[in-house]
């Protein structure tokens, strides 16, 4: 049995500092073929700061999705430029989630 779609996920995490995060995941079945590179599934992956002055306040610090025409991607130089990617080795949304989570775990134990 597969897994259903949508999934949309959301928790906290604390870096080894004790910072918080908030960690998001959005997966659909859009059925736009053509946009949502390659299976018309849109995915968006994002790792986001929660500033320690005020915790409505966020800093993007990952954003991973797949739109045309890039495919997968990882938006490379935020929270700075949002306009900056970098292609990622994915060919469907649970690989891009794999390398979500290792990126994820990579900037917890780093920071």
């Amino acid at each position: 049995m597969g897994i259903k779609l949508p999934i949309i996920h959301s928790y906290k995490r604390f870096d080894k500092f004790g910072r918080v995060y908030l960690v998001n995941v959005e997966i659909e079945q859009s059925g736009d073929l053509k946009k949502f590179i390659p299976d018309g599934i849109k995915c968006v992956f994002r790792l986001m700061r929660v500033s320690e002055v005020n915790s409505h306040c966020y800093e993007l610090v990952v954003l991973i999705d797949n739109h045309a025409p890039y495919g997968f991607h990882q938006h490379d130089k935020l929270p700075g430029v949002q306009d900056s990617r970098t292609s990622i080795q994915a060919t469907n949304w649970k690989e891009a989630w794999l390398y979500f989570d290792r990126l994820l775990e990579e900037i917890m134990d780093e920071t």
